[in-house]
């Protein structure tokens, strides 16, 4: 998957609903979390590293417990070098 596709993927999930809300897809944060997750662990870094060299807490966003902005999913990618 490349950079591009996980931010169109990550732009699914926050369209607004019929009620002017923000409708989250938690399968799709699940899906983009254990992506990050297993790219992170294939380069044998751990969280801690990632936060010290990226200031983003990491854990919370593998977990699926944030919908991460474009901004930061740009910012992941090119840490763990997805072109």
């Amino acid at each position: 998957m490349t950079k591009w596709s996980l931010i169109f993927f990550s732009q699914m999930s926050i369209f607004p609903s019929i009620m002017g809300k923000k409708s989250i897809n938690k399968d799709l944060l699940w899906e983009i979390a254990a992506r990050i997750k297993s790219l992170r662990e294939a380069k044998n870094i751990t969280q801690e590293v990632f936060y010290h060299d990226t200031g983003i807490h990491i854990g919370r966003i593998e977990r699926a417990q944030r919908n991460i902005s474009i901004t930061t999913l740009d910012q992941i990618c090119k840490y763990l070098e997805i072109d």
